[in-house]
């Protein structure tokens, strides 16, 4: 699963982490997993942009319970 977060501003590895940590929370609770579980890998990215934002892929195989496929998260218009 990796998260970037966007915005015109570089935020600190720290900061980043922490910032997307409701997201990380909220995407363990919809796949029905324990956000420390082994199989999932969190990667963590900051890219510079105009606008604010945060950009999820998950590339979802290995779970059982859910179909394989990819799963796009959207925050704003």
């Amino acid at each position: 699963i990796t998260m970037t977060r966007v915005g015109p501003v570089r935020m600190d590895p720290d900061a980043a982490v922490i910032s997307m940590k409701y997201l990380v929370d909220a995407i363990a609770s919809y796949l029905e997993i324990d956000d420390g579980d082994p199989r999932i890998e969190w990667v963590y990215r900051r890219e510079i942009a105009k606008a604010y934002g945060v950009r999820v892929a998950i590339r979802i195989g290995a779970l059982h319970h859910v179909d394989a496929h990819e799963i796009r998260i959207v925050n704003g218009p």
